[in-house]
This record gives C-alpha cells, sequence and structure tokens, in this order.
C-alpha cells in the first residue's frame, strides 16, 4: 500500500470522528532504549548500543494514532575493537492501542522512516568506515501504564528493528530494541 495514501485515510478517519474524547488529541514521550544489534556482516558479532527516543503522536480516536519518532543509540568499543558506532533514526507510523479504558494499555505499531549509522564502526558504499544511511522499519508494541493527570508510563517496548546498511554480506541487520519511558498527553480545551 502507498504510505502516504495511508497517511491521508489516517488523517480523514481523524477529521470525521469527534475529537469529543480525552483520549484523542497529542501525545509525547521519552524513552531510554537499548539495542541488541547483528550489524557486522555474517553471522552474528553482536553488541548493544544505548540510547533514547522521543516522539509526538496524535490520536485520531482512543485506539488510532499517527506516530513520529527520533531515536539514537551509540556504542564504544564495540566488540572489543576500539571502534564506536552511533545509529540515528527518524521513523513514522500508525499505532493502535488495544484497550482504551483500562489502566493497564497495550499497544502495537509499525514505523518506517530512514536511519543514520556514523563512526569509526559505520558501514559505507565506497569500502571505508564513516557515515551511510539506510531505510529502516520497526514493528512491536508494548505497555503503557496510566498514572494521572495526563502522564503514563512505558513499561515495556519491543520492537524487531530492521536496517539496510550495506555490510559484505546482504546489506541486512535485524536488530532487537527494548525501551522504557514516560508519556504525556496534554489536557484539551
Amino acid at each position: 500500500m502507498n504510505w502516504k495514501l495511508f497517511a491521508l485515510m489516517l488523517v480523514v478517519a481523524g477529521m470525521a470522528i469527534p475529537a469529543a474524547s480525552q483520549n484523542t488529541g497529542l501525545e509525547f514521550g521519552a524513552a531510554y532504549n537499548y539495542v541488541h544489534t547483528n550489524a557486522p556482516p555474517g553471522g552474528c558479532t553482536c553488541f548493544g548500543m544505548n540510547g533514547g527516543s522521543g516522539w509526538a503522536a496524535y490520536r485520531f480516536t482512543p485506539k488510532v494514532a499517527a506516530v513520529a519518532e527520533l531515536s539514537s543509540q551509540h556504542a564504544s568499543n564495540t566488540d572489543g575493537s576500539g571502534a564506536d558506532l552511533t545509529l540515528t533514526s527518524v521513523m513514522f507510523g500508525p499505532r493502535l492501542q488495544l484497550r482504551n479504558n483500562a489502566r493497564l494499555k497495550p499497544f502495537g505499531q509499525a514505523l518506517i522512516g530512514f536511519s543514520h549509522a556514523s563512526g569509526s564502526f559505520a558501514p559505507s558504499k565506497v569500502g571505508f568506515p564513516g557515515s551511510d544511511n539506510s531505510f529502516s522499519a520497526i514493528a512491536g508494541g508494548g505497555v503503557d501504564v496510566s498514572l494521572q493527570k495526563g502522564f503514563s508510563l512505558r513499561l515495556i517496548e519491543v520492537d524487531y528493528f530492521a536496517t539496510q546498511f550495506p555490510n559484505g554480506v546482504n546489506d541486512h541487520q535485524n536488530n532487537l530494541r527494548l525501551s522504557f519511558g514516560v508519556l504525556w498527553q496534554p489536557k484539551r480545551k
């Protein structure tokens, strides 16, 4: 499906649904991220990266939102090599909240966008380390717990995080991302 058409359908659906619910409107969040990556070519000489993410979402209904996320993770001395890697991603997509009126709110989401790798361990199309850009996608979900006055705690989010940086083998990385954070939904007037 064309993503522009999908985004337009979300906007039209949001305009057609009354915004009387307190569970619609803007939402902002921030989270700590741990990414387990298999960035080196072939097999899994895996390593961990630490960082964070921030997002803004617009809830068209209490269960459907459009999300824009910026995240960045970093690893020093990757795999004992002394090399470093920073991965910065910008992604967009839909989120579906499975339960609306409960205190625990499970959700699922699928985001697509691009990632930028930099540092001495970063891949390059010309064969020298430095920096490169790649298509990226996240699919996963988690659980938020409502606190009070528009604040919630993201207990956990688990995502499959795919990137396509050149690696000399298949130009594909399968990463696991774990996140924990907070979110705030301003009160509507």
